[in-house]
């Protein structure tokens, strides 16, 4: 055998996957690793309840036992994970929470769908100027349309020179709101569990329908009914879990 050929089954031997998407959802690669393999093993149980030592993570992934418990509390606080420990002696069980974890896949599938367009519209554009160019300077629609362009954007900024009037504009809540990767993000910096921001976010479309409510920033109405507490929930807002409940 030789040495590339060593190397090549050395690499073969249990390869750690980190998917893009789970590298974006939770922006920290070692989490990404984590939940990647937390994935692997729900999906072979049929997405049910499992359990893994602290021991056996670390033999996977080369985790210390303090790299585990952030990593598992920040995949809480995003609501992608479930934990209880049962049995005798009692075994620290994991649940991947599956609709969650579609809901972000689908918001991930639209940010790239909409980057592949933009770029594909970029591409269109391109080839465009370059066939005008070669045959007698650019087609008359297209200078007509950049021409008309120009004369909406300078008349926009004459009218709102700021860009206020776009974005001040009050919107009615929107029909799929809901707990986004930034409000998640947020909550995490700010130590509040993904109870109260479910809480929160029950009592703020309840409020915004019964009064017809409308926001410039729906995530931002959704922080400051969880900050404020409005749900009126215990502790300032914070519903307290024992560490020992939740495996940490």
């Amino acid at each position: 055998m030789t040495d590339l050929e060593l190397l090549d089954c050395v690499l073969a031997q249990h390869p750690i996957v980190t998917h893009r998407i789970f590298l974006h959802i939770t922006q920290d690669l070692k989490a990404a690793a984590f939940f990647g393999q937390l994935y692997y093993w729900s999906k072979k149980m049929n997405h049910e309840w499992f359990y893994k030592t602290v021991d056996s993570w670390g033999d996977e992934l080369y985790l210390s036992w303090e790299e585990q418990k952030r990593i598992r509390k920040k995949l809480i606080v995003l609501g992608l994970i479930e934990e209880k420990r049962k049995a005798s002696p009692a075994k620290l069980f994991f649940k991947l929470n599956f609709p969650r974890l579609i809901e972000l896949a689908k918001q991930y599938y639209s940010q790239i769908q909409g980057k592949s367009e933009s770029r594909f519209r970029e591409s269109q554009n391109l080839d465009s100027g370059k066939v005008g160019s070669l045959i007698q300077g650019f087609p008359e629609s297209i200078y007509k349309e950049t021409e008309t362009t120009t004369e909406t954007t300078t008349e926009n900024k004459k009218n709102n020179p700021k860009g206020l009037l776009k974005k001040n504009v009050k919107r009615s809540l929107p029909e799929d709101f809901g707990i986004s990767e930034r409000v998640y993000a947020w909550a995490e910096e700010k130590g509040y569990p993904n109870s109260s921001l479910k809480k929160g976010l029950e009592v703020l479309v309840s409020y915004a329908k019964r009064n017809g409510k409308q926001y410039v920033d729906w995530d931002e109405a959704l922080m400051t009914a969880v900050r404020e507490n409005w749900a009126k929930l215990p502790n300032d807002g914070f519903v307290i879990a024992a560490e020992d409940d939740l495996g940490f």
